[in-house]
């Protein structure tokens, strides 16, 4: 019998075409259920074997841009302001 748990990472990785059950697709995972990069990084821990911490956040940091992009979510940190009406 399949898991709730394995059926979720099993929907994300055709949603998105990635492999179930590797790093990126758990990560994907976590995203869509709202948890941030930080909270990711933490969750996803075990995968972090013989690489630095800072590769570890940066791939982290990559996928979650790239999760943004797949969901037509903005990536600019600080929007630019409307000229309209100022005059």
């Amino acid at each position: 019998m399949i898991s709730r748990e394995e059926e979720k990472t099993i929907e994300i990785a055709r949603r998105y075409g990635l492999v179930p059950g590797t790093k990126k697709c758990l990560a994907f995972l976590f995203f869509d259920e709202g948890y941030g990069p930080k909270e990711v990084r933490y969750l996803l821990r075990r995968f972090k074997v013989g690489i630095t911490d800072r590769a570890f956040a940066n791939s982290i940091r990559r996928y979650y841009y790239t999760w943004k992009k797949e969901n037509d979510i903005s990536t600019t940190k600080n929007p630019k302001k409307s000229s309209k009406g100022n005059t």
